[in-house]
């Protein structure tokens, strides 16, 4: 089945989700949402309890980032925490127009 939810973000919530980056296309950030939940009685979803999407593609238009910030790896230590191995990084992003 195909729904289309625009500018609805408060019909779903994202506690549980699985979010991957699918790609950029021009000002817009495409994902993808694995185990996205819907809010019941909705137009998407008329039953009545919240059901669980199993896979969902959002698009973000218009998407500036104002920076960004990679993961860094980093080298276990005998108690199980993680130390960073490389420096911290940050790219600035576009600034709003």
């Amino acid at each position: 089945m195909r729904y289309r939810a625009e500018n609805q973000l408060e019909l779903f919530e994202f506690h549980d989700a699985d979010l991957s980056f699918l790609g950029v296309d021009g000002d817009d950030l495409i994902v993808s949402a694995k185990h996205v939940n819907i809010h019941k009685n909705t137009a998407q979803n008329p039953s009545d309890y919240d059901m669980e999407i199993d896979c969902a593609r959002l698009t973000f238009r218009g998407f500036r980032p104002l920076s960004y910030e990679p993961g860094r790896r980093g080298k276990s230590i005998r108690t199980g925490r993680c130390i960073p191995s490389a420096r911290r990084s940050s790219f600035p992003g576009r600034t709003r127009e």
